[in-house]
């Protein structure tokens, strides 16, 4: 029986998410880009500085995510 709710309210998170997307994807790709350029911007000025840039995107990504919930 639970496993059966979970999978309802699963497909129920599912489309409430599709649905957004939908609704708002131009928004959520320019987010996207933006924050793909300025990670790439983070990291080329870093990189004079002698910064391994690969360990700071890993994690600005890390707090993209975990703000985003």
């Amino acid at each position: 029986m639970p496993m059966k709710n979970f999978w309802e309210n699963y497909k129920k998170n599912f489309s409430l998410l599709i649905k957004f997307m939908k609704k708002h994807w131009k928004a959520l790709a320019i987010i996207y880009a933006l924050c793909g350029f300025a990670i790439y911007t983070v990291n080329f000025i870093l990189s004079f500085y002698l910064i391994d840039p690969t360990i700071l995107e890993i994690v600005i990504l890390s707090l993209i995510s975990l703000s985003s919930f």
